[in-house]
């Protein structure tokens, strides 16, 4: 009889499991850097800027991609948003955004090239950065690297243009748009 058992149990096919590796998914990052300062709106964000995040952050919804945005006016730096699965709805959270003062282009350009270069985290990490800016701002930007796709959204909607968007787009090696 005992022979009968291990004959039937050779029947049996072999188990084998195999551990599968999570496939590592691309987190896509949306990196908002957008102009707060006095001269790109008068009481609150323009409505163009205003849109412009709104568009972006709805398509990284969809995509569930994640999305950052760093305000940047009177003299400094804000975090809008931390970095976070974009949300459905942004509208309460832009239609707070203080706006005031002076335009730190240079230090929120500096922000950006930290976050991009601490990029650490097992998921494979693309980056999109946007500038979003009435390009209004003295700051020399041609030594700053960012090493990702680069927009800048120029939002300058004076009857005089100065161009000035245009000249920090090419020094920051930046695909240039213009909502005017």
């Amino acid at each position: 009889g005992s022979e009968m058992c291990i004959r039937d149990r050779n029947k049996w096919p072999s188990l084998q499991f195999k551990y599968q590796q999570k496939q590592k998914r691309t987190q896509i990052l949306h990196l908002i850097l957008l102009d707060t300062s006095a001269s790109t709106l008068v009481e609150q964000l323009s409505a163009k800027a205003k849109a412009c995040v709104l568009h972006i952050s709805k398509q990284a919804y969809l995509q569930r991609e994640n999305i950052q945005i760093l305000g940047f006016g009177n003299s400094a730096v804000q975090q809008i948003l931390a970095k976070v699965r974009a949300p459905k709805e942004l509208r309460d959270i832009l239609d707070n955004v203080e706006v005031a003062g002076g335009t730190p282009m240079r230090v929120v350009l500096e922000q950006a090239q930290k976050i991009l270069n601490s990029k650490t985290g097992h998921l494979a990490s693309q980056v999109r950065c946007y500038l979003i800016t009435d390009g209004r701002s003295k700051a020399q930007v041609a030594d700053i690297v960012l090493n990702v796709p680069t927009v800048l959204i120029d939002t300058e909607n004076s009857a005089i243009k100065r161009g000035r968007g245009m000249q920090i787009a090419q020094q920051l090696n930046a695909q240039y748009f213009s909502l005017a």
